[in-house]
């Protein structure tokens, strides 16, 4: 396959056109690509500093296919390792996470500690090593880059990627609101869901920050929440769940495309003060100024950072990342994370308020993992209907920052005046070619040399 045939997947016409072919979700060359040039060639979230906050711990996770553990050294230091002894390739830690001072290997006892470093090999003085070969030269593979922005952990395993802040571009402002909803920061609630779905990454990456489905695919979320608020009230009692209300046509709403395959959608939500940051607003303002408590509080905001990772802050704040198995399955990881600090109250809302829309045992999540699997059953038909189309919103769409962009002080490649519009992807596959065309140069060029 080349860089041509990739290019040919995507019909790119600014201002007229924008599709792409179906078999970007089901050829297995293309998807083996997509893990060597996509996942193991950029930064992607591992996840948040409040999972790792002390000396010693620990969280492992793959990239790609690349096993890998993310910890934190003694000296505080966040460090990655490809989780695989330099012996025989057994992983060296077997927990999702943890704390420890280094790894004992279950297959020889070949010990680690958590820098990297082989501490000791069993039996070393009998076992006739060669007179070169030296412990220090045996260390844990390193993961090349590891970096926290605002608490949200990332690492790659390019030695050549940009730094972090550069990476995430126009999304570098939209995850300091987040932090910044408490001066204390971000905390990941125990808990979280782990499911695997029959349907390509790519649908995760599309289907969070996809405006245009919500008062269709969720309408029985928000019914069943009008229902539950009409009978609260008939009865004189209260409702404590108090669904936020999402009614697309009446109020402010739009989405952006920041840069880099980073996108997101906001809505404004008219109750805000029945979300869980909402019912402490007056002190938010007053803390943050009126034009940030209006990003955080008054408006849904769900931000795509490319290619693996969206936070939600809307029905609830959820942490949604995945990684990609098969062209057709994906793995999924969903958390709740919430401001430290806040309030019983608000506390007991926002948790109430994800259990209600959030995670696999929520309302929202199967009904986007039946549609998932009703698009992979349709992407079979690809020979007859090969092209997806992204055209929703072209005449409409601002080059550049839109008025609430300029006044927050963003700068996003496009700006789209509603949710809805499809404009958003158009960067999220001008990226993926991107990395795609990008890597196999470097091969073709690393093969030429040759």
């Amino acid at each position: 396959m080349s860089v041509q045939d990739i290019a040919a997947r995507i019909v790119d016409v600014p201002g007229e056109t924008f599709k792409v072919h179906r078999s970007v979700y089901t050829d297995p060359e293309l998807f083996e690509l997509e893990l060597k040039h996509v996942w193991e060639a950029t930064w992607i979230y591992i996840g948040h500093e409040s999972q790792i906050p002390n000396p010693n711990d620990f969280v492992t996770t793959v990239i790609g296919r690349q096993p890998v553990i993310i910890s934190r050294g003694a000296d505080g230091q966040l460090r990655g390792f490809i989780n695989a002894c330099s012996h025989r390739g057994a992983m060296v830690c077997r927990k999702d996470k943890g704390s420890a001072k280094g790894w004992v290997c279950s297959y020889h006892g070949w010990v680690y500690n958590n820098q990297g470093e082989l501490l000791n090999v069993k039996d070393e003085a009998s076992g006739a090593y060669p007179d070169h070969w030296q412990k220090q030269d045996h260390s844990l593979t390193p993961v090349p880059h590891v970096a926290s922005y605002h608490g949200f952990i990332f690492a790659s395993l390019n030695p050549d990627v940009p730094d972090i802040k550069t990476h995430l571009a126009g999304a570098a402002p939209f995850l300091e609101l987040f932090a910044n909803q408490s001066a204390e920061g971000l905390e990941v609630l125990r808990g979280h869901s782990v499911y695997t779905h029959r349907g390509n990454w790519k649908m995760q990456a599309e289907n969070g920050v996809d405006g245009y489905h919500v008062d269709i695919v969720h309408a029985s979320y928000f019914r069943l929440a009008k229902l539950r608020a009409q009978q609260a009230a008939a009865a004189s009692g209260e409702d404590k769940v108090k669904a936020i209300q999402v009614s697309l046509g009446d109020i402010g709403n739009g989405n952006y495309d920041l840069g880099n395959g980073h996108v997101m959608i906001w809505i404004d939500v008219p109750n805000f003060r029945d979300r869980a940051l909402g019912m402490d607003y007056d002190a938010l303002e007053e803390r943050v100024g009126p034009l940030q408590a209006t990003w955080m509080a008054k408006r849904l905001r769900q931000v795509l950072i490319y290619p693996n990772v969206i936070l939600f802050d809307g029905i609830s704040t959820q942490l949604r990342s995945w990684r990609p198995i098969a062209t057709d399955q994906t793995e999924v990881h969903a958390y709740c994370v919430a401001p430290k600090g806040e309030s019983a109250k608000a506390r007991e809302r926002r948790v109430r308020q994800y259990e209600d829309f959030y995670g696999a045992s929520g309302i929202a999540t199967p009904d986007d993992l039946t549609e998932f699997d009703a698009c992979q059953n349709g992407y079979a038909a690809v020979r007859s209907a090969p092209w997806q189309d992204f055209d929703r919103g072209m005449k409409r769409r601002v080059m550049g920052a839109d008025a609430l962009a300029q006044e927050l002080g963003f700068a996003p490649d496009v700006s789209a005046p509603n949710v809805a519009d499809e404009t958003l992807y158009h960067g999220e596959y001008r990226q993926w070619l991107k990395l795609l065309s990008e890597g196999m140069r470097r091969e073709e060029g690393v093969a030429n040399a040759g």
